[in-house]
């Protein structure tokens, strides 16, 4: 059995890596979108076309989840990664270019200008790269975490630290050419505008910075709890506007830094704001955007979303894109806030939408990066005119408020490889069994046969003797208290649910911080899901007369891990029960598995309201597990409980096998 473990590990780990095959890049000159903020202003604004469908152009995995923005230059598309990974995409099909690899997660949008790619990363450093092949042209060393999106004005680059400094590079070299040490952390990016560098710090100030010296010209504190630390500012007509986490939206003066106006939001503002016809539009982690007069500081309109909003509107063609923390992302008309169209992707969504050659580009906690649209090509450029807005970089995710569901593809693959698996062993079993050899057994019993005749003597033999200790389990009487698990039982429910809990939660984090943050929802997920229905229907069973024991199931937890590592949806179950009773017949046996799936659906329904009612990841989390373990136990294959139903009732048997597929499907296609 340790020889399968292995083998399996190997497997998993190699199927991992082939799920990151790289495609071909294009070519072509079209409208871009190369920094953060669209421009050194920020405007987030795009004076081209943009999609009012929520067409999937294409979509292309990435080595973990994506937190920055995509920044489009030519015909590439620049995104970067969790894992610490910068990637030059085709923006007409999403084929990876090349990539480059820095030394921790990256949460900096990469900016394109002259030529190269500049991005910062949690390794402490600031990296130019080669816009064309992605080596590395040079890289600068700070005292701390690299958040913010580089600004680059002709060859200097501004960009802040986590070491409370902003810092003025030479942008062909990386020599720095002066530093300002501000009164806390620096995780927003920069506008620069008129010579001046506009940015706020985890200290609750906000600066106005000589773009040349680095000379503080102005500085302006607000309300008590302002950190500032992930709103970016807007510069339009001689106003920078910011939010904070404060709670509120700012509006201060260019010239002097004079408030002209607070609009209380009364939620943590880490979105960037937009300004496009004097309104400003941002999110906020209340669950909605917002739309504010940009003269008066008053509401014009606001939407709720799925979620917390950390990402930032961008706006083009009269549409507001922003993504939302409960996984969607929407589209809303700029003048009225009404429902344009909306797509839910399989994670959270940090990412600020950005919009170049028609298309429209955001990055996924779901490891993906989307591009929505029916082609990319060269924007027809429409009759508004840019108008300032700002940028997102995002502090910490919160992994707690996002649902559980992998990729459509993945889940569907997990569900495919894990059953065909399970066939495939249930047949060489039933091959070894002796079982059946009637002309009824037709195909399958021929097939067993070849099987049988194929193995050597000595695999045969210990395989038959293992299938007829197993067999024999099923008649050996066996006494004890209905209510108490036995001892061996008790460290097979210890490793169901740790193998549910660490199964779930390693495809869901992309660091260890979040790993330690949902481990415990985690666990207690698994012992509702695992325990309390294997441990109701045991109790019924052993009132009844029939001693029915946990155990847990070698293949099964094989099965678990490839489907994890290697498709990252895990998709199988770690045990199975054993009836211990002479007198144990298929009615009570079907009667047991129909219950112990129908009892899975009703927790399904617990979960459900959960997360509807705002409980995303224990909701989400026992959705995934219940509506998995549901799906599978209906498969007629032994040993999966799908064939005592098959064999107690085979209309019964269809309606949970049809009603959990559709389920099952509804789930993976995120209708939930």
């Amino acid at each position: 059995m340790g020889i399968l473990f292995l083998g399996v590990f190997c497997f998993s780990i190699l199927a991992g890596f082939a799920l990151n095959v790289l495609a071909q890049p294009g070519t072509a000159t079209v409208d871009s979108w190369p920094i953060f903020g669209h421009d050194l202003s920020n405007s987030r604004f795009s004076s081209y076309a943009a999609p009012r469908t929520s067409q999937v152009l294409w979509s292309t995995a990435l080595d973990s989840g994506v937190r920055s923005s995509i920044t489009i230059s030519g015909n590439n598309a620049y995104a970067a990664s969790f894992n610490g990974v910068v990637y030059a995409l085709d923006a007409s099909t999403g084929a990876k270019i090349w990539n480059f690899t820095a030394g921790n997660s990256i949460w900096s949008t990469p900016t394109v200008a002259n030529g190269m790619v500049y991005v910062g990363s949690n390794d402490w450093s600031v990296y130019a790269l080669n816009a064309a092949t992605g080596g590395k042209v040079w890289s600068f060393p700070t005292g701390g975490g690299v958040f913010s999106s580089p600004s680059v004005v002709g060859n200097i680059v501004y960009v802040g630290s986590t070491d409370n400094n902003m810092y003025a590079l030479d942008a062909n070299t990386g020599a720095k050419i002066w530093n300002y040490t501000t009164s806390g952390q620096i995780r927003d990016s920069a506008a620069v505008v008129d010579g001046v560098v506009y940015v706020g710090c985890q200290g609750g100030v906000f600066y106005a910075l000589n773009a040349t010296t680095g000379a503080k010209i102005w500085s302006s504190p607000t309300g008590d709890g302002d950190t500032y630390t992930n709103s970016s500012p807007a510069v339009a007509n001689g106003v920078v506007y910011v939010g904070s986490t404060d709670g509120n939206l700012y509006a201060f003066q260019t010239s002097d830094g004079t408030k002209l106006w607070a609009y209380p939001i009364g939620a943590k503002v880490s979105s960037s704001p937009a300004v496009f016809n004097n309104v400003v539009y941002v999110g906020a982690e209340d669950g909605s955007i917002y739309a504010v007069d940009s003269s008066s500081g008053t509401k014009v309109w606001s939407q709720a979303t799925g979620g917390a909003v950390y990402s930032s509107p961008s706006i083009a063609n009269g549409i507001v894109y922003v993504g939302s923390w409960g996984g969607k992302v929407y589209a809303f008309e700029a003048s009225t806030g009404a429902l344009v169209w909306s797509y839910t992707s399989g994670g959270g969504v940090f990412s600020s939408p950005t919009i170049a050659g028609g298309v429209m580009f955001v990055g996924s906690y779901d490891s993906k990066v989307y591009a929505f649209g029916s082609s990319f090509s060269p924007g027809a450029s429409s009759s508004s005119t840019p108008n300032p807005s700002a940028t997102l970089t995002p502090s910490s995710g919160d992994v707690t408020k996002n649902a559980w569901v992998p990729q459509p593809v993945n889940g569907a693959a997990a569900c495919v490889v894990t059953v065909g698996a399970v066939g495939i062993v249930a047949l060489l079993a039933s091959s070894l069994s002796g079982a059946s050899a009637s002309a009824s057994a037709g195909f399958l019993d021929k097939v067993g046969n070849k099987i049988r005749d194929l193995l050597p003597d000595t695999i045969k033999k210990w395989l038959e003797d293992v299938l007829a200790s197993k067999r024999k389990l099923k008649i050996d009487e066996k006494k004890g208290s209905p209510y108490l698990p036995i001892k061996s039982e008790i460290l097979v429910y210890l490793i169901s649910i740790l193998v549910l809990t660490f199964s779930f939660a390693y495809v869901k984090v992309v660091s260890l911080s979040q790993f330690l943050t949902i481990l415990p929802t985690f666990l207690v997920t698994s012992i509702l899901v695992a325990l309390v229905r294997t441990y109701v229907l045991a109790v019924y069973a052993r009132r009844k007369g029939v001693w029915t024991e946990y155990k847990l199931w070698y293949f099964g937890v094989a099965m678990f891990i490839v489907s994890t590592v290697a498709l990252r949806s895990p998709f199988s179950s770690p045990t199975r029960t054993v009836h211990h009773s002479r007198n144990f017949n298929d009615r009570l046996e079907g009667f047991l598995s129909c219950s112990a799936v129908i009892i899975t659906l009703g927790f399904a329904a617990l979960f459900l309201v959960l997360l509807k009612s705002g409980f995303a990841l224990i909701g989400g989390t026992g959705l995934a597990m219940c509506l998995i373990s549901a799906f599978f136990d209906t498969f007629p294959i032994e040993p999966m409980s799908g064939k005592d139903i098959y064999k107690y009732n085979k209309i019964l048997w269809a309606g949970l096998f049809i009603a959990t597929l559709a389920l099952y499907i509804a789930w993976l296609a995120h209708m939930f």
